[in-house]
């Protein structure tokens, strides 16, 4: 499986730089031709080998990608002066039915990469926030990975087996830790009235966060993601006010701060370990459940 999801990765690569290398030597005819080939190609071996086997959803994965290729080419070779976003987002379009076909996580994580930056250039290219308030924009990539986070618990939950992989919620974590701490860490250092709603969101997203992934659904490996998290606010909090009150960096300062950095991530890793020797909320239940039954 991973030579085979690497070679595909490769093969996909290999296509892309091809076509950037020699774009002078193809005419649009060949550009534009060589690439719905290899599309219908990418298409005919899906259908062929079915989405049930993972040749097949690898096969559906690289259409999907040469897709995105496609749409770069003709945006390229025709001029249709379209801005940036507007290619991310009919590529987002015109795969997503693929995506809800192929229940293959790869796949879904290409829709959500183009998905991202549709919504981020969109936002920047049509200046929907202006000012202080562009930091808004990480605002709303939060709601949408955190819609696709909350939408992955909840199939979980119901028994969608293709989800259950512990490794298929990591990175949709870390991608919402992210962006919700961009603007907390913009507010502390330098706090504008625009940063408000971002500044709430991040901070009651990160909570909600450590909540869920210590008491609802134990994932030691988001929770520690969640205490990172606030590990990282306090530091900047603590600096903050530290340079504020000091003559800039002189070597005190310098050693105060890490000495508090020592003990403030030291402090982290004992409440991760703390947390680690605490039975799981769902342990005790079906304990509890188990030993009624036996009485």
């Amino acid at each position: 499986r991973l030579l085979l999801i690497l070679g595909a990765a490769l093969i996909l690569a290999g296509i892309i730089f091809f076509f950037a290398a020699n774009w002078n030597s193809f005419s649009g005819m060949m550009k534009l031709g060589g690439i719905e080939v290899g599309l219908v190609v990418c298409l005919a071996g899906a259908w062929l080998y079915g989405l049930e086997r993972l040749s097949g959803k690898v096969l559906l994965l690289g259409a999907g990608v040469l897709v995105g290729v496609f749409l770069a080419v003709f945006g390229q070779e025709y001029q249709t002066g379209a801005d940036a976003w507007d290619l991310f987002a009919q590529w987002s379009i015109l795969i997503f039915g693929w995506v809800l076909l192929a229940r293959f996580v790869p796949l879904w994580g290409v829709w959500l990469v183009v998905t991202n930056v549709a919504v981020a250039l969109f936002v920047e290219q049509k200046d929907i926030f202006r000012g202080g308030a562009e930091i808004n924009g990480y605002a709303l990539l939060a709601v949408l990975n955190g819609a696709v986070l909350v939408a992955r618990e909840l199939a979980c939950s119901r028994g969608v087996s293709w989800l259950q992989g512990k490794w298929t919620r990591l990175p949709l974590v870390f991608a919402v830790l992210w962006v919700l701490l961009i603007p907390v860490l913009a507010s502390i250092v330098d706090y504008d009235q625009e940063y408000v709603f971002s500044l709430l969101i991040g901070l009651a997203g990160g909570a909600f966060i450590y909540w869920f992934y210590r008491f609802r659904t134990r994932d030691m490996w988001c929770f520690s993601a969640a205490c990172l998290f606030w590990a990282l606010i306090v530091e900047v909090c603590v600096a903050r006010a530290v340079f504020e009150g000091s003559q800039g960096g002189d070597a005190a300062t310098l050693l105060f701060m890490a000495m508090v950095t020592i003990g403030l991530f030291a402090g982290a890793c004992w409440h991760v370990m703390k947390v680690l020797k605490e039975p799981a909320a769902e342990t005790e239940k079906t304990t509890a459940a188990g030993g009624e039954k036996d009485v």
